[in-house]
């Protein structure tokens, strides 16, 4: 189990463009809506 969960786990990669694209999906949505939350 330990090592498929290894194996599924996101890279270090993978990770930094996840957070990457939700930023930018924050990004765009405080420009659309700037006083938004």
């Amino acid at each position: 189990i330990v090592d498929f969960c290894d194996f599924v786990a996101p890279t270090q990669e993978e990770q930094a463009s996840r957070a990457a694209a939700v930023n930018r999906i924050f990004e765009v949505i405080k420009y659309i809506w700037p006083h938004c939350e």
